[in-house]
């Protein structure tokens, strides 16, 4: 009796799929092939990679960091709805410290450029020397910096006493105090400006406004309820962290009415921008907004100071300019009317000024003929300015103060 030949099947084979006809492939291999392509591969198609990323950004870890890197060029607007796009854009911003300061506001953000409120300088402004006397050779742009910034460093929460110190060359022109360093610099520059202005590698530098070396500030990096401040003449110099804000509402007493009845202008002007900006804080949702970006932690202005380590806010910055505005035009209605009450005093500038805009004895009385004129310009531009800002709780009216001998504590209302 033959015997049956021995079975070589395999206990137990793996079930292989039907219709294959290629190479042999297991079930168990077809389903972690499945898994591989339901986890990575079919969302990658169908959604551009955005589901499978969400799920384990390790997947993709050069496009998070791309995405970081475009994340970090846009505004702070750009960036929050960013968030709301998808998972994947969501946990690159949360995984993102710079991202996360950027979407918070917070201070700290590594900007880069420690001027960059400022416009960029070109090179032969940066490397422009004094031309003569004490600072002779020295770069002109590092030596303001070093002055002025040394200067806002020292000021916290300052006392009139403090201020006029540092102001007034009245004192005892120390040498220590920036004002004096100011003055001497500008010394080194006599008989080097042109008819028609600086040299060329000097323009850039030099602010007429407040005769100081800085460069032009960067309105667009203000928080938009300000940005009315770039229609008005004033100014901004410091550095990213701290700033000195200048308003100048009439150069002179000098000026003739027409400069006059463009600064009333400049005035109603201010004082609408701050009645709209803050109106819009009342309504909510922007009282903590910072002010500038990057965000400022210092605000110095005339006879004022305001300092947020934090970051300078909205709300308390609109304050501080309600009263640098204020202290401003209570010392030029003061001014007005004791130039006009008062004898004049015959300054070295005022000589110097009096000869250049009225070059004969007819020209100066018929300017100081018409100066109750001007006055009543001044006085009506004042009046309209308490009638736009009526409804803000802390303006007083100017109008409402009498004409007096005022000091640094004007600003201080």
């Amino acid at each position: 009796m033959s015997q049956a030949a021995p079975s070589f099947q395999t206990p137990n084979p793996e079930p292989t799929i039907p219709g294959w006809t290629g190479n042999s492939i297991t079930q168990k291999q077809c389903d972690t092939r499945k898994q591989v392509f339901n986890k990575e591969i079919y969302p990658f198609n169908k959604f551009g990679g955005i589901a499978s990323m969400a799920a384990d950004m390790t997947s993709f870890p050069n496009v998070a960091e791309i995405v970081e890197l475009i994340l970090l060029c846009l505004d702070h607007e750009t960036v929050v709805r960013a968030t709301g796009v998808c998972k994947f854009w969501k946990n690159c911003v949360a995984g993102s410290k710079p991202l996360m300061q950027k979407i918070y506001k917070l201070p700290g953000t590594i900007y880069g450029d420690e001027n960059l409120p400022f416009k960029e300088l070109t090179k032969a402004a940066r490397d422009a020397t004094v031309p003569q006397f004490e600072y002779q050779g020295r770069n002109i742009w590092n030596l303001v910096r070093d002055i002025e910034d040394t200067f806002l460093d020292s000021i916290h929460d300052v006392s009139t006493e403090e201020l006029e110190k540092c102001s007034s060359l009245d004192q005892d022109n120390d040498e220590e105090t920036a004002s004096y360093k100011f003055y001497k610099l500008r010394a080194c520059f006599m008989g080097i400006r042109y008819p028609n202005g600086w040299p060329a590698e000097l323009q850039e530098l030099h602010c007429d406004l407040c005769d100081q070396w800085h460069t032009d500030f960067k309105y667009e990096n203000l928080h938009p309820l300000f940005r009315f401040l770039g229609d008005v003449t004033c100014c901004f110099r410091g550095n990213s962290k701290h700033l000195v804000f200048a308003i100048s509402i009439v150069s002179t007493q000098l000026a003739p009415a027409s400069c006059w009845e463009h600064s009333r202008e400049e005035a109603l002007h201010f004082a609408k921008g701050l009645a709209t900006a803050y109106k819009a804080v009342q309504a909510g949702g922007t009282a903590k907004d910072f002010w500038l970006s990057p965000p400022a932690t210092k605000l110095v202005t005339s006879g004022c100071c305001i300092e947020d380590n934090t970051g300078l806010k909205l709300e308390a910055v609109l304050f501080f300019i309600f009263r640098m505005f204020r202290g401003h035009l209570l010392l030029w209605r003061n001014h007005c009317h004791e130039f006009e009450t008062k004898e004049v005093q015959r300054s070295r500038r005022t000589v110097r000024d009096t000869a250049a805009a009225f070059p004969t004895t007819k020209d100066w009385d018929n300017h100081m003929a018409n100066y109750s004129t001007i006055r009543c310009i001044w006085e009506t531009a004042v009046g309209e300015v308490d009638e736009i800002l009526i409804d803000v709780p802390y303006w007083k009216p100017v109008l409402a103060e009498e004409n007096k001998e005022l000091t640094w504590d004007v600003y201080q209302v």
